[in-house]
């Protein structure tokens, strides 16, 4: 129903200034976290460490741009829970994904 979906839906938490930034109006439609004075943008971009959300995020978009994971040749694999791929398209760098779709932590050796 549509009050369980409001739970996951909130204004863009820009900063930890009321409403987080996002309005300068007297109320949003949908509540802001609690949070929003820790959790916001303002605050990630000013982490600086390259850890957090928004830098992780910057980082995996700016990857779209490499040669090899646009038109680089696919290898797919998997052992146990991990499925794995490689893209390498030549002449460029290639890049290993793997994805742990197990419940407990796993130990894989690319090299050999």
């Amino acid at each position: 129903g549509e009050p369980e979906q409001l739970a996951y839906r909130s204004p863009l938490q820009w900063s930890g200034e009321q409403f987080a930034g996002f309005t300068d109006g007297n109320e949003t439609w949908v509540p802001i976290p609690d949070d929003y004075e820790h959790y916001n943008i303002k605050t990630q971009k000013a982490h600086g460490a390259g850890v957090s959300n928004i830098e992780v995020f910057y980082h995996l978009v700016s990857l779209r741009q490499e040669p090899s994971l646009q038109w680089g040749d696919l290898s797919i694999g998997h052992t146990g829970n991990v499925l794995f791929y490689t893209r390498q398209a030549s002449r460029f760098p290639g890049f290993l994904v793997a994805i742990n779709f197990g419940p407990t932590s796993s130990t894989v050796d690319f090299v050999t």
